[in-house]
């Protein structure tokens, strides 16, 4: 007990320190845990500083104040502080909140927060996973800059700006999925997110900036749409995974090595109308890097079949559909990544694996009385095939089958196939 209370009372010398640092700031002792805070004007509480290891519960108020904010730096460089939870009733993470917490590995962010400053959980190495909620409108500079854990990460379709290196050296990052709404993605804003296989940009961003996705070695596949109108100094340089780019007719000019040391760049597609304009020089003097082997094609490339395919069942349980609940189909198909991603009027049933025939297979739907009946390729219900299984329809109890894209969001389901 006695260390407990020499803790205790460092930790609150040190905290007083910072405390007297800051002209309207308060220190409180909440369940034995020292907290410094100040108000924020609106009779609600900003946390300044907190415990900096182990896992952490942020209270929902303080000497009667709500805790409405967390403030900048409050757990700047807390190397030891593993999770941290904060309450409901907070709408604003602070700039470099969590700067530099690099042993961080789980944080609970409530629906409620609306704004995360800037560099807000730059170089916390230790996360692997996080929501941003739906409420945020903008992903500030160096945001997760440095998190090189985090693997995947959706946001939300309100975000209407990814801020300058918002992402940058996250080497983990395999999926990023960028809203319709997003207008502006800043310099660097994927720099050397090399584990980034494919992305697609809204076509509402005009400008790719400087660096946006230089070093992302690992992307093999990018849309660039109509609205883009500039492409920045460096923009894809180092994408050596990159095969073919399309240019859309929008792109009024392309930055100094904007697709530099692209080694594995075989062919780029050119509007028509720059045939007989400047773009030789900007293609084969090197000023844009493109490599000397790549072909230049001016016009839009083939068109690609259209196929059906299985969509993986993560997939599906990434989009709220594992609950089984109406509301989580029509969220899904909802998505930006389901209107987007897959094409929602079709019928598709999940595979463990899309890309083997064995693993996937299509459905087609009629119904009866309004009842679903599930037609599939292969037959899964031949008679006496060893491939015979029973199946459940999940969604809404009332369909037709008339399908189209706007009702596409209350006509999403889920078949669910018994094994036999």
């Amino acid at each position: 007990m006695k260390q407990t209370k020499l803790w205790i009372g460092f930790l609150g010398i040190c905290l007083m320190a910072a405390a007297a640092r800051e002209a309207s700031a308060a220190i409180t002792i909440q369940d034995g845990i020292p907290w410094v805070y100040e108000g924020t004007g609106n009779g609600g509480a900003s946390i300044l500083h907190g415990p900096g290891r182990g896992n952490v519960t942020i209270p929902s108020d303080l000497d009667g104040y709500p805790v409405t904010s967390i403030g900048n730096r409050a757990f700047y460089g807390c190397g030891g502080l593993t999770s941290i939870t904060i309450p409901v009733g907070v709408t604003n993470i602070g700039d470099d909140t969590f700067t530099g917490c690099n042993g961080l590995t789980s944080v609970t962010i409530p629906d409620g927060v609306t704004s995360i400053g800037n560099a807000a959980f730059s170089d916390c190495s230790g996360l692997t996973s996080i929501t941003i909620p739906d409420r945020v409108t903008n992903i500030g500079n160096a945001t997760f800059a440095g998190c090189n854990g985090l693997t995947s990460v959706t946001i939300p379709y309100r975000v209407t700006s990814i801020g300058n290196a918002a992402f940058s050296d996250c080497s983990g990052l395999t999926s990023v999925t960028i809203p319709n709404g997003v207008t502006n993605i800043g310099d660097s804003a994927f720099y050397c997110c090399n584990s980034l296989t494919n992305i697609t940009i809204p076509d509402r961003v005009t400008n790719i900036g400087d660096d946006t996705f230089a070093g992302c070695s690992g992307l093999t596949s990018v849309t660039i749409p109509d609205s883009v109108t500039n492409i920045g100094w460096y923009a894809f340089s180092s994408c050596s995974g990159l095969a073919s780019v399309t240019i859309p007719d929008s792109v009024r000019s392309i930055g100094w090595l904007a697709f530099a040391y692209c080694s594995g760049l075989k062919t780029l597609y050119a509007p028509e109308s720059w045939k007989t304009k400047y773009v030789d020089w900007i293609f084969w003097s090197g000023y844009a890097g493109v490599p000397e082997d790549c072909e230049i094609v001016y016009g839009a490339p083939p068109e690609a079949p259209t196929t059906r395919t299985g969509v993986p069942y993560t997939w599906l349980e990434e989009h709220g559909l594992g609950d089984g609940t109406e509301e989580g189909y029509e969220a899904a198909a909802t998505a930006d990544a389901a209107n987007n991603a897959y094409t929602v009027a079709d019928c598709y049933v999940a595979g463990l694996d899309p890309s083997d025939p064995s693993a996937t297979f299509t459905a087609d739907i009629a119904f009866t009385n309004g009842a679903p009946v599930v037609s599939w390729t292969p037959d899964l219900n031949e008679e006496g095939a060893k491939s015979e299984r029973s199946y459940e329809v999940e969604g809404r109890a009332t369909m037709t089958n008339e399908w189209g894209a706007t009702n596409a969001a209350s006509r999403f389901f889920r078949v669910k196939v018994g094994l036999p």
